[in-house]
């Protein structure tokens, strides 16, 4: 080999020096991109704990709705009950009439 083909020292301290930089650089990069991700994080925590509002939300409304409807069919039931009691009602007093006025 020719002694030209061998690099001195100073040359691959220099080239090292560059590697090194390109490496700063990048590292430079990944704490940047760190940081933009641990504030992607706090915003998903904060959306997280939104959604854990809104789920309880609606866990109370499902109750509710819950109760309203065994609320309203307990309402359906008195009422049928009071229009039957109303019609045999009715009906004992046509009963009633007829046979008075076919006794006179």
């Amino acid at each position: 080999f020719d002694w030209s083909d061998i690099a001195r020292r100073s040359e691959m301290d220099t080239r090292f020096d560059g590697v090194g930089r390109r490496f700063d650089a990048i590292d430079v990069r990944f704490a940047g991109i760190d940081t933009r991700l641990d504030g992607i994080d706090a915003r998903l925590d904060g959306m997280h704990a939104r959604f854990d509002r809104v789920d309880s939300r609606l866990d109370t409304i499902s109750s509710d709705l819950r109760t309203l409807t065994s609320d309203m069919h307990s309402m359906s039931r008195a009422i049928v009950l009071a229009v039957m009691a109303m019609a045999v009602t009715l009906a004992v007093l046509v009963l009633t009439v007829g046979v008075n006025s076919l006794a006179t």
